[in-house]
């Protein structure tokens, strides 16, 4: 049988079959990130944000690998802030799944990994705001509201219905928030 070849009937995936869609994401990121070294333009933002918003599955495999120089305060600096705030800006937010009864909650850093690039650290963001340009540090701003607002966007899947639900959740935006604050300046 030919693997191009889908029977259309099926309308879940087997488990082989997502065993292997896991372990090509790296790789889609890597192919990604090789695009990236390209350049930074808008049409490849907008190809970017596409691929991201259709397969969010790959989002932490891209932000593990994203990389940022030292910013100084010249353009391409500017243009690397931007860029990745663009690209966070327009993938999706990151879905967290809160059941305690279940016990299939998403912990901290998995969300944080889908929120904030490893690339984007507090010494990072520290120097952007210290740094003698204005328009380097007004990106710097943007990118760190960019982050604060995709958490506060995360949205929350609730598998079972309770009472406990609402608390867990909220004790869950509560540890977010606060781990986010640590990795800001």
């Amino acid at each position: 049988r030919s693997p191009f070849l889908r029977d259309s009937s099926l309308g879940s995936t087997s488990d082989k079959e997502e065993d292997l869609f896991t372990a090509y994401l790296p790789q889609l990121s890597k192919a990604l990130l090789t695009l990236l070294a390209q350049g930074h333009s808008v049409s490849l933002k907008n190809f970017l944000g596409q691929c991201l918003r259709t397969t969010p599955e790959m989002t932490s495999h891209f932000f593990r690998s994203l990389q940022l120089s030292d910013p100084k305060p010249n353009y391409r600096s500017l243009a690397a802030i931007t860029f990745v705030e663009g690209v966070v800006r327009d993938i999706p937010h990151p879905r967290v799944r809160v059941s305690p009864k279940d016990g299939k909650t998403s912990t901290i850093d998995e969300v944080v990994s889908e929120i904030i690039p490893n690339c984007v650290t507090k010494l990072l963001l520290a120097k952007v705001l210290q740094s003698s340009s204005s328009l380097l540090c007004s990106g710097g701003l943007k990118l760190m509201i960019t982050l604060l607002r995709r958490a506060c966007g995360a949205t929350y899947d609730q598998s079972t219905v309770g009472e406990n639900i609402d608390a867990a959740r909220n004790e869950f935006q509560r540890s977010l928030y606060l781990e986010l604050m640590r990795h800001m300046p």
